[in-house]
């Protein structure tokens, strides 16, 4: 039985507390009540270097829902964030050429602003596809996440352009919630739930406008900062964790070894007797992400079995049926039926 890879050793930066504090103040609220709740002391909201671990960040989300009594807490959390709450990478971005480069920076460095979600970008028949990847299991706080990260982006993409650019669409990889209509309101595009990746489509139209502040000395000193930030977050992840975000990546379509092994500059054989040492295999954190993103389906959406099983690479349900049952002790839909 395979234990889901939890976040034990996950830290979270306060970077939005003081903005979650003020929100849920003004929905009438008691955000301090929500902070102490979760076992975080007043004394870090305005310290820059404060981190809490997540079992304590995710209990803080959870509690600020709970006060407002709006499970949309995530959606007016990024929508009212101004740009310049996201630090270096808020002045990087305000401070560049034209869209295509602030985005560009955003991808690359918005790890900076929390470890739980990454970026990034595809060109396709649509247009520009900026998806959002889970880079850990979320559990209960996955929707009010994702809800902050698409909605903040976005509030950032919409303030840089002066309110030009029109979003074509955002996906979301989970159901939809009782209050649909409201992501339609703030999105003012269509939205659609169940998707196979969290995901929104820009059009290439806007990629080329010029931003009003763009300064190259402020750009680059604001990005050598997000460097120096990026290189900090990546010295954390160990070997296994920085394997299963990879493969957390692709998704349904998991790479081979040798791709990861490439994608780690390591050789196959390098990257095995590195696993040996580290009591593990590539088979086995390939099961764990395929366990977690199997709980994730089945706690978060209302894909059925079956397509949850095709996601998963399984073209036949049984197949998956078994395998879920070796990690978990108990069948999907025994398992769902029990959440």
């Amino acid at each position: 039985m395979i234990k889901p890879k939890d976040t034990e050793k996950l830290f979270i930066s306060m970077n939005y507390v003081r903005n979650i504090l003020d929100l849920v103040d003004a929905r009438g609220g008691d955000g301090h009540g929500a902070l102490t709740d979760a076992g975080i002391g007043s004394d870090v909201v305005d310290d820059p270097e404060a981190k809490v671990c997540f079992a304590q960040w995710s209990q803080f989300v959870q509690n600020s829902v709970d006060e407002i009594q709006d499970p949309a807490l995530g959606l007016y959390l990024g929508n009212q964030l101004s740009v310049m709450t996201h630090g270096n990478l808020g002045h990087a971005v305000l401070s560049s050429d034209d869209v295509r480069q602030a985005l560009d920076l955003a991808i690359r460095y918005f790890e900076t602003r929390t470890p739980l979600v990454s970026l990034r970008s595809e060109k396709s028949a649509d247009g520009v596809c900026i998806f959002f990847e889970e880079r850990y299991l979320l559990g209960p706080i996955r929707r009010t996440i994702l809800d902050a990260t698409v909605s903040g982006l976005t509030a950032v993409v919409r303030f840089l352009t002066s309110g030009r650019l029109r979003v074509k669409r955002v996906e979301f990889a989970c159901s939809a919630p009782p209050n649909s209509d409201l992501y339609t309101a703030i999105f003012e595009c269509p939205v659609v739930f169940d998707a196979k990746e969290t995901r929104i489509i820009l059009p290439l139209s806007i990629f080329e406008t010029p931003l009003a502040m763009a300064d190259k000395n402020v750009r680059d000193f604001s990005t050598r900062q997000c460097e120096d930030e990026l290189e900090v977050v990546a010295k954390s992840p160990s070997l296994e964790k920085r394997i299963e975000q990879i493969l957390l990546r692709f998704k349904g379509g998991f790479p081979s070894f040798e791709h990861v092994a490439s994608e780690l500059a390591l050789s196959p054989r390098t990257l095995r007797r590195r696993l040996l040492e580290c009591n593990t295999s590539f088979a086995t954190l390939l099961d764990g992400v395929k366990y977690q993103l199997a709980i994730q389906y089945l706690e978060t959406s209302s894909l059925s079995v079956q397509e949850i099983g095709y996601l998963l690479g399984y073209s036949d349900p049984s197949n998956f049926g078994r395998a879920f049952k070796k990690w978990s002790g108990q069948s999907p839909i025994s398992y769902r039926d029990k959440r």
